[in-house]
């Protein structure tokens, strides 16, 4: 099986996980398959599948270990420069998960620069 079919049968069961509400094993299986993955995954896969596990995380109420792992998932992005809208959704599952935690005052925060960062990529560019 080609990396681009594992990655797609990856999403399709990941996708089924979620929906039957398994979502400890849905992100033990993303963590599998990043850790045997192999360079065919690109960054952006990579992320996105990290995203994933992070929001698996949250739904399963592990909140410190979303919050753990989101946090070292919005570093790498930023240090490697890749924002994009699934960006603002990890740091959105920050903040719920701060929440969780019941650190309301991060979590606003955090939700506010969500709010921000959409107003500034939706106002027109002249």
């Amino acid at each position: 099986m080609s990396s681009n079919q594992e990655l797609e049968a990856l999403f399709k069961q990941v996708n089924e996980m979620t929906f039957a509400t398994q979502y400890e094993q849905a992100a033990n299986l993303i963590a599998q398959f990043l850790e045997s993955a192999d360079e065919s995954l690109n960054e952006s896969e990579r992320f996105h599948l990290r995203g994933k596990q992070c929001f698996c995380l949250y739904h399963n109420r592990d909140y410190e270990l979303a919050r753990k792992t989101v946090n070292q998932l919005m570093q790498d992005r930023e240090r490697e420069g890749a924002f994009d809208l699934n960006y603002l959704h990890e740091v959105k599952i920050l903040a719920l998960a701060l929440r969780g935690l019941c650190q309301y005052e991060e979590s606003i925060t955090w939700l506010n620069s969500i709010l921000k960062q959409l107003r500034e990529w939706s106002e027109p560019q002249i």
